[in-house]
């Protein structure tokens, strides 16, 4: 019986050691394993569904992430070639900014209107966050959750018109969302 213990115990303490030898990998080690590589900054994107549960199985045109360290400013394009063919941007997948920790602004064209839960996840110097989506979108938008994880005392949302500032703020309270028409 002693000897099954001791077996089961071994177990137990190797099976602590992989399960937490992942956990540092993928939430700290991954990141900077990234930056000493010297891999430039890449968007990835992605023609598939926003996420596993989608009910329709409907492909969009999404930010599925990024690779290499993140910069200051990024500019997200509102289309991309995939498999020789054009697709537009429409989509943000859950956790595509994750962990861009230098990143202080980010720009999405017109085109995107469907963000993820938790975009800007670990985005901890995140300033500002530009937005060009069109008037008409506003009904079709649905901000919840997908912005949890923002610092609003630090970072202020930039929109096209007020239906979109509106929507923001139904979902984020103390967002701080200016309305510059410019954008549009």
């Amino acid at each position: 019986m002693f000897k099954f213990l001791k077996f089961l115990g071994a177990l137990v303490l190797v099976a602590g050691a992989g399960v937490g030898g992942y956990f540092l990998y993928d939430r700290v080690l991954k990141d900077k394993i990234s930056e000493w590589k010297g891999e430039e900054f890449q968007l990835i994107y992605s023609y598939e569904t926003l996420t596993g549960l989608d009910s329709d199985k409907t492909p969009y045109g999404l930010v599925k992430g990024y690779q290499g360290v993140a910069p200051e400013e990024i500019i997200v394009e509102d289309s991309f070639e995939d498999n020789g063919t054009k697709q537009a941007v429409v989509a943000v997948k859950s956790n595509a900014f994750k962990n861009a920790r230098k990143t202080k602004k980010i720009e999405f064209p017109a085109s995107v209107a469907i963000f993820g839960y938790n975009v800007f996840k670990g985005c901890d110097n995140l300033e500002t966050a530009i937005f060009k989506m069109p008037k008409e979108m506003a009904p079709s938008i649905g901000f919840y959750g997908s912005f949890d994880t923002v610092n609003w005392n630090k970072t202020t949302f930039y929109v096209t018109c007020e239906e979109i500032q509106e929507s923001m703020v139904s979902a984020y309270a103390d967002a701080n969302v200016v309305v510059d028409p410019a954008l549009a």
